[in-house]
């Protein structure tokens, strides 16, 4: 257990200097740069921004790379092939690192931020089939399920795999993980022109179109209307009554 955490913490300590060297110094990644997530040409003013207790988001960045890997000596399994795994250690290690923050007093939102990077510190990996990218679906959805923490989050999935591969890091590889990164940060509403976006239609809207009561239902036809809106699937209310109607139909009224 002990020579696992050694291990770990030496690529802990890794994580920092990865961080730098995607932000400062993309050229020194021996394979390729990183001029397409440079396009985004505020990033040093986004990760200098006060995050939280007097720290700025590059430094909880940072923290979050010290943490993120907690928890594998305690999700540790070696299966019949030899093959060493970790399952859960993501969200196991989110628990930890919250507890930690929360011990020496963080805010709530330092430790929901640094929680949330190291519970989907994996995800920006699994988000498709290798060489594929993204649909726009499970962009939207990495922005709506994480938030303030979604770009950040990325940043950490880039320096974790870099730390991981080190002198085996292949161009190809890399290559295609700036792809996938590009394509998820093209989806953040730091880069979209018009943040605010209205409702097509609002909960009035569909219980007076179909006839339904207020209830939790009416909630989750508006966030599969907010979703599809947000893909581009639906870009008019009639669209979205139309969408509203074939879940109806597919579900009943109160399903």
């Amino acid at each position: 257990m002990l020579v696992v955490f050694a291990r770990s913490l030496s690529q802990f300590t890794f994580i920092p200097g990865k961080i730098e060297q995607i932000l400062q110094s993309p050229d020194e990644i021996n394979t390729t740069n990183l001029g397409t997530l440079r396009e985004w040409t505020n990033i040093d003013q986004y990760f200098a921004r006060h995050a939280s207790d007097g720290h700025s988001r590059l430094n909880l960045l940072k923290l979050a790379g010290l943490l993120h890997d907690i928890s594998k000596p305690k999700t540790k399994t070696i299966e019949p092939t030899g093959r060493i795994r970790f399952f859960g250690h993501h969200t196991e290690g989110s628990k930890v690192a919250k507890g930690i923050l929360s011990r020496l007093r963080f805010s709530r939102a330092g430790v929901d931020l640094v929680g949330t990077m190291i519970a989907h510190h994996l995800r920006p990996g699994q988000m498709a089939e290798k060489w594929k990218l993204p649909t726009d679906r499970a962009v939207y959805r990495f922005h709506r399920d994480l938030g303030d923490a979604a770009v950040d989050t990325v940043y950490l999935n880039l320096a974790d795999y870099l730390a991981a591969r080190g002198p085996a890091l292949e161009e190809d590889d890399w290559a295609y993980r700036l792809q996938v990164a590009e394509r998820i940060l093209r989806g953040s509403p730091e880069r979209q022109e018009n943040k605010e976006v209205s409702r097509l239609v609002d909960g009035k809207d569909i219980m007076t179109e179909f006839d339904i009561p207020s209830g939790p239902r009416i909630g989750e036809l508006i966030a599969i209307v907010e979703e599809a809106q947000g893909t581009g699937e639906v870009t008019t209310k009639q669209e979205a009554f139309t969408l509203v109607a074939r879940r109806l139909k597919v579900g009943g009224n109160g399903a």
